[in-house]
């Protein structure tokens, strides 16, 4: 009975550290999904680089067809033009969504706009649409669209699930074929690319919930990629057991790929832990060749956390060993080919990766971080080799949802990073419903070069971003405006699709409010995250359930064009403003060699973490003086004062776990100043001299923390 109860505790200690590190990292999502309060940070300018004058343009277009129009993606086109999708609703915004597009000219006025919809009256469809509204070019200068509608290949299905629709028309808008894709169930369409000979790469995401007589096994969703000659004939259709949530096409006609892949480990005997456990889908790198096999793979983690716990229960006699915990290093959404040949990750920042457990497993998350969201990147070569990771801090307070996160590539080799923030004036609650684009450029290192916020009417939230040829970006996106209309007796705003053209500087002629911040910091956090080669199934041939044309009606859509910026065209000498970091380092050069980090071990970041306490009391001070040259010479004067109560204790930690041996040779030394040693077993040692007994606990057990607590 007592081996089983010991056993127990240890399982549920295990238990309590998992649900700590997940709990906690959950919990920052759940917060950076609330709008909290205005976060305050001020960081200082350093000399600015400029450039010579570039012709730009700039201006801010909405785009009104039904009652209510989302903007939700966009497309430079060749001749200097866009194209804009999203969804249009009738009745007030409270009828079915049609997916839609408007082709613009170079300033952004309308040429011609088209929705769709299905022969049974299939509508756009499912939550997070803007994710289903994609458009490309192809290379013989005709367009393709990718929505996700609600099935209409059979009727008795439209209702419940969505499958992919794809629609080509000529550069006049006029409709040559409609394609739909699925497998009978909740299908979406993630990104298109553009191929050679007018032919494009579809990545789709399927759910395996859905009508079929043989569903698929594995995973509850999957990526596929398919690719489309120009005539609407599926070439091929690869599935992935994986689900990507961002994706590049590669210059070699290989993708480099962003997944969370699960670790499938055995399933450890009864009674047993593990010496490994994944709570969750780990953040992965994925390099795909041209056939779309796997190159490497790797993941991005915390530094694993270690545990003692039974590792076997053979014939009744437990053994405790080490069990490894491994957590996401961040909420990873997106990633770009870097301009040396590497490749980025972005996402939002792991707020515990650089903390320990130095305050008895308590974490510190500051207001601060929380309502500014942080944002992570991770640098790796051609290779897969990690080079760095580092945490951008600036102030944006955010707003809107976490899942509206874009980064890209700029024509001068930069990035931009386009998240929704939180509208300057107004209070906790309101800011969750009204919220405005911000814009944050970086070079190639994640140095901060600007930051901007575009506060246009009542709201605007961003969904779509792409770079420009002048070195800009374009922005899609969804505008209240301040246009009333009636809804039921109750006046409501307009909702418009916006485009919004910047410069390289991120302005928009000075006609809107566009706010520039300077407050930003930008933290090395290398040494906190590690890389894993991880194991990926790769591509299978999937044969579609649903491969067909179709009869989809492409309709002339009445639609209405208005200028909040008019379009200027001029030259701009770009400045960069480069911020401090904050510990005050220098801005990294680009382009420089960059030599991997190790990781720190969790003793260390304690030990980092660790304030230092003054030593009260005279009883505490006389000890202290006799320990602290031993310590020194055994820790290499690395010893920190941790706690202290007069008459009572004292606490020291270390940047390394202690060890038996430790233990040996304090005692040799207690010995020499007239120690008596009353007990000496595994970290447990007990001396005494006249007048006084001290108990030093050493956590030799600890992996995670080099301790000493001395009683008396």
């Amino acid at each position: 009975m007592k081996k089983t109860r010991f056993h127990n505790k240890y399982k549920l200690i295990i238990l309590g550290v998992i649900i700590l590190l997940t709990g906690c990292f959950g919990l920052i999502y759940f917060f950076y999904r609330q709008s909290p309060a205005r976060g305050e940070e001020s960081g200082d300018m350093v000399a600015g680089v400029s450039a010579g004058a570039l012709s730009n343009t700039s201006f801010i277009k909405t785009y009104h067809l039904r009652d209510t129009t989302h903007g939700y993606g966009l497309f430079p086109t060749k001749d200097g033009g866009y194209l804009v999708t999203g969804d249009t609703i009738a009745g007030g915004g409270m009828a079915a969504p049609y997916p839609y597009i408007v082709k613009t000219d170079a300033k952004g006025g309308k040429v011609w706009s088209r929705d769709f919809s299905s022969q049974s009256g299939a509508l756009g469809y499912l939550s997070n649409r803007h994710l289903g509204r994609l458009a490309v070019e192809t290379s013989d200068g005709s367009f393709v669209t990718a929505s996700d509608v609600i099935d209409f290949v059979d009727e008795n299905l439209k209702e419940i699930y969505g499958d992919v629709l794809l629609t080509k028309l000529n550069k006049n808008g006029a409709q040559l074929w409609s394609l739909m894709l699925g497998d009978h169930n909740i299908d979406r369409p993630r990104q298109i690319w553009a191929l050679p000979n007018g032919e494009v790469m579809l990545l789709a995401r399927f759910l395996k919930t859905g009508y079929s007589s043989e569903i698929t096994d594995g995973i509850p969703e999957y990526s596929v990629f398919i690719k489309i000659d120009k005539n609407g004939k599926v070439q091929f259709s690869k599935k992935m057991e994986w689900n990507a949530t961002g994706a590049e096409r590669l210059v070699d006609g290989g993708f480099i790929v962003l997944a969370n892949i699960a670790v499938i480990l055995p399933k450890p005997a009864e009674n047993i832990v593990g010496p490994e456990v994944v709570p969750h889908p780990l953040p992965t790198m994925i390099k795909l060749d041209s056939d779309l096999n796997i190159v490497w793979a790797k993941s991005m983690e915390m530094i694993p956390t270690e545990m003692n716990s039974p590792t076997s229960y053979a014939g009744g006699v437990m053994t405790v060993g080490k069990t490894i915990i491994r957590e996401a290093g961040g909420d990873f959404r997106v990633i770009q080919a870097a301009p040396d040949g590497g490749f980025v990750a972005f996402g939002y920042d792991n707020l515990i990766l650089t903390q320990g457990m130095s305050s008895g497993g308590a974490i510190n998350i500051s207001d601060k971080d929380v309502s500014l969201r942080p944002l992570v990147a991770v640098k790796v070569g051609a290779n897969g080799n990690y080079q760095w990771a580092k945490k951008l801090t600036v102030n944006l307070v955010s707003g809107g949802s976490a899942n509206d996160f874009h980064v890209v590539r700029t024509a001068d080799g930069n990035f931009v990073i386009m998240k929704d923030v939180a509208h300057d004036a107004l209070g906790v609650l309101a800011a969750a419903s009204a919220v405005n684009i911000g814009l944050i450029k970086t070079d190639a290192d994640l140095n901060p070069l600007w930051v901007k916020q575009y506060s246009v009417e009542r709201s605007v939230e961003g969904y779509g971003l792409w770079p420009t040829v002048d070195k800009g970006v374009v922005v899609a996106g969804s505008m209240q405006t301040t246009k009333m209309h009636y809804v039921m007796g109750t006046s409501e705003p307009y909702t418009e699709a916006a485009l919004i053209k910047v410069d390289v500087n991120g302005d928009v002629g000075g006609c809107a409010a566009v706010t520039t911040h300077t407050g930003a910091t930008l933290e090395d956090q290398s040494s906190y995250l590690v890389m894993q080669d991880m194991k990926v199934m790769g591509s299978e041939n999937l044969t579609l359930k649903i491969n067909k044309k179709v009869k989809e009606k492409v309709n002339n859509a009445k639609s209405a064009a208005r200028d909040i910026c008019k379009y200027k065209k001029s030259n701009v000498t770009p400045i960069y403003s480069l911020l401090t970091s904050s510990d005050g380092s220098s801005p990294t050069a680009s382009g420089q060699t960059v030599v991997p980090s190790t990781a720190k071990t969790w003793a260390v970041i304690n030990y980092e973490n660790a304030k230092e306490v003054a030593v009260v009391g005279e009883k505490n001070q006389v000890i202290h003086a006799e320990l602290l040259p031993i310590l020194n010479q055994v820790y290499n004067s690395q010893v920190k004062m941790k706690d202290s109560m007069a008459s009572m204790w004292l606490a020291y930690v270390f940047p390394r776990p202690v060890t038996r041996a430790d233990v040996e040779v304090i005692q040799k030394n207690l010995e020499g100043l007239g120690y008596k040693i009353t007990g000496s077993e595994g970290g447990d040692l007990w001396v005494s001299k006249i007048g006084l007994t001290l108990h030093l606990e050493f956590a030799i057990q600890n992996s995670m923390m080099g301790k000493l607590e001395v009683r008396f």
